[in-house]
């Protein structure tokens, strides 16, 4: 038996794979990135305005709090829902 590099063995991997299901794979992942990058933008205009309703002094802990609270929530959600 002939052993196959790495590239081949995924080309022939993806050969078995039918062409939609690896164009709608593509098109999912795009789609959680976009999620994802619109959900940080949203997160980090929340903290700006939060961070503002508090002293100088507790503004970093506080920025903090918030950012953990957030992603706590963000990861109780499904995978489906961050799309």
């Amino acid at each position: 038996m002939v052993a196959l590099s790495p590239r081949q063995t995924r080309s022939a991997v993806e050969q078995n794979v039918p062409r939609s299901s690896r164009k709608t794979h593509k098109d999912r992942v795009c789609l959680v990135r976009e999620g994802q990058r619109a959900w940080i933008k949203h997160r980090d205009e929340g903290v700006k305005f939060y961070v503002s309703l508090f002293p100088q002094a507790e503004r970093e802990r506080r920025r903090l709090q918030f950012n953990g609270d957030a992603t706590a929530a963000r990861i109780e959600e499904l995978p489906e829902e961050w799309e």
